[in-house]
């Protein structure tokens, strides 16, 4: 094997050492936050620890933030049982910002195991925010002049989710408290008390979570409605006004099976994909 005389003896080249050097040649003796998965813990980082520290008297990382590992279906990802992918192949099967909240949802330090059921669950939490924020949109543009009411609201979750992030990058609970935090404007949305200015409100503070996770999307989207499915809420709009709440479901129904949600709100009826 290649080496180096030395002498306590023959020295040969080493990842661990490469590490050290790099790190502190350009980011300094001492470093804030040092990342890598639980299996480098010993011996790598063990022996980055000690020359680094041996060699400047210094501590040499503040923070060890040691990631779980990753499994694929359960299963241990190897070129063997040929269960791996490559970022350019996950980035043509799924959308980036669906893979990043999937892995945002889970503790740094917690096993992730990637499947197609966890990502569509995923796609499907992702979709209802942007739902959410599409909706914040109509409410902003159209919305009524109500006293508002969300200000109290936007800071309890902020404080929250503060608290949360604070405790070790715990994202699963600060997922929680966004998704609870929508459930409550969702809740007055449907009570009609939230004004445009709470729709702007909320808005900036979603814009204010999204600066972290890159996530949401705030275009506002124009569905193209199919003549048939547009028929039909016309029908369901005819049948709400004269009262038929039996034929109102039906059609409601019959909008679904097409693949579009009809939503009621103070502005009228709101329809969108699934």
């Amino acid at each position: 094997e290649p080496f180096w005389e030395s002498p306590f003896g023959k020295g040969r080249p080493g990842w661990h050492i490469e590490c050290s050097v790099m790190s502190m040649k350009n980011l300094g003796q001492t470093i804030d936050i040092h990342g890598g998965a639980k299996d480098l813990i010993f011996p790598h980082h063990e022996n980055e620890i000690a020359q680094s520290e041996a060699a400047s008297g210094k501590p040499f990382v503040n923070y060890w933030l040691h990631t779980g590992l990753l499994t694929i279906e359960n299963e241990k990802m190897s070129k063997s049982m040929g269960n791996f992918i490559i970022i350019p192949d996950l980035l043509r099967q799924y959308d980036p910002k669906v893979f990043r909240f999937f892995i945002a949802g889970m503790h740094y330090s917690s096993g992730v195991d990637f499947s197609k059921d966890a990502m569509q669950k995923t796609k499907a939490s992702l979709e209802k925010i942007n739902n959410f924020i599409q909706t914040l949109h109509e409410i902003g543009a159209e919305g009524n002049d109500n006293k508002e009411i969300s200000g109290l609201i936007v800071d309890s979750a902020r404080q929250q989710f503060i608290k949360d992030m604070d405790n070790d990058f715990n994202t699963p609970k600060a997922m929680a408290c966004i998704f609870d935090f929508v459930r409550e404007i969702n809740r007055a949305m449907a009570d009609k008390r939230l004004s445009k200015k709470d729709a702007e409100n909320v808005l900036a503070f979603m814009k204010e979570l999204d600066s972290i996770f890159n996530a949401f999307e705030f275009g506002q989207k124009k569905e193209e409605i199919p003549s048939d499915v547009a028929g039909l809420v016309k029908q369901r709009e005819l049948a709400r006004k004269n009262k038929d709440f039996k034929k109102s479901d039906e059609l409601r129904d019959a909008i679904s099976t097409k693949g579009f949600i009809v939503a009621d709100t103070p502005e009228g009826q709101k329809i969108r994909k699934k």
